[in-house]
């Protein structure tokens, strides 16, 4: 993926959660983790994604599920 995209799929994240949009913000992470992306970027999008599902979902499992 061009560097400039997952940068901007990166910022959109972030803007999105900060909106108190979290769906939309998976959208993007999840789209970063589609592609290739250097290690530490990769594990950051994990993160960020697993932060996200345990904090808006109703219950631990199902988001471990996901």
């Amino acid at each position: 993926m061009d560097p400039n995209v997952s940068k901007a799929l990166s910022l959109l994240a972030a803007k999105f959660e900060s909106e108190g949009r979290p769906i939309e913000a998976l959208h993007c992470l999840h789209a970063l983790l589609l592609s290739r992306l250097l290690p530490d970027q990769e594990a950051k999008a994990r993160v960020q994604t697993g932060r996200l599902m345990l904090e808006h979902t109703s219950t631990t499992p199902r988001a471990a599920a996901c």
